[in-house]
């Protein structure tokens, strides 16, 4: 019994020391474990060398890391809009320069405006002069964002057409005044005034018809009056209302200041 049971004890030691001559402490390909150590920097022209290790059963290996390659920017250039010149780049990695020949730039343009005429960004070549302000939304400059806004009477508001002896010849009631500024092709901008309101009181009684006019003043933020004229209503019979846009009342818009000026209407002979 005892022969036995040394020979099973032979036995399971001989299955052992094979098993762990078997398993030798080398990893399967997806099983290592590698620390990386670099061995040589890749640089612009060379390539780098990387050494990896299994810190599991001791694999080595080397590994090739491409070399980086030149990362050139443009650090100056002789040539111009108009002539040709030579443009030099330096590597922001190794500092190494190179030159090429370039062909001339041309000339980049701005197109004018009503504060510049068009104009090369990169020279002083310029064509033609400036513009006038483009209201294209009616109160606001596109190209400077100069304001206009003109402030309005209370409505309603009653004005009359005085006859030359001073009597009151006919009268509205206006009920509102809307503006906005239009570029016309003469190139100026003009503000444009439309009115609404009806005709209340004619002198020859309520079914004589006749066009009505009155005066007006736009006055700037000092109380000086800038622009001045006449407003001449439809001709309507009394309790008829109107609205009209009129074109052209001499308020111009280049070149005066931005800024709030105000509207008022008068009795006109």
């Amino acid at each position: 019994m005892r022969k036995i049971y040394k020979g099973i004890v032979l036995i399971i030691s001989l299955v052992l020391i094979v098993i762990s001559f078997c398993s030798c402490g080398k990893c399967k390909n997806d099983e290592h474990k590698f620390e990386r150590k670099t061995v040589k920097e890749s640089t612009c022209t060379s390539d780098g060398l990387v050494h990896n290790t299994c810190n599991k059963c001791g694999y080595a290996e080397e590994n090739t890391i491409p070399a980086l390659g030149h990362d050139y920017k443009q650090v100056s250039s002789t040539a111009t809009c108009t002539a040709a010149g030579k443009t030099t780049y330096k590597c922001s990695r190794c500092g190494d320069i190179k030159e090429e020949e370039t062909e001339a730039l041309g000339h980049k343009w701005y197109e004018a405006t009503c504060k510049e005429p068009k104009h090369c960004i990169w020279c002083d070549t310029t064509i033609g002069d400036k513009k006038s302000h483009n209201f294209a939304n009616g109160k606001t400059c596109s190209y400077c964002g100069q304001e206009i806004i003109i402030s309005m009477p209370s409505f309603p508001k009653k004005v009359s057409q005085i006859r030359y002896d001073g009597e009151i010849e006919a009268t509205v009631e206006i009920t509102d005044i809307s503006y906005k500024v239009t570029n016309y092709d003469d190139g100026q901008n003009y503000v444009e005034f439309t009115i609404s309101g009806k005709k209340t009181y004619d002198i020859e009684g309520a079914s004589f018809s006749r066009e009505t006019t009155f005066g007006y003043k736009v006055y700037d933020q000092n109380g000086v009056v800038k622009y001045s004229g006449v407003f001449t209503t439809t001709a309507v019979s009394v309790g008829e209302s109107f609205n009209r846009s009129l074109p052209y009342v001499g308020m111009t818009i280049d070149n005066i200041p931005s800024g709030e000026y105000r509207l008022e209407i008068q009795n006109s002979k």
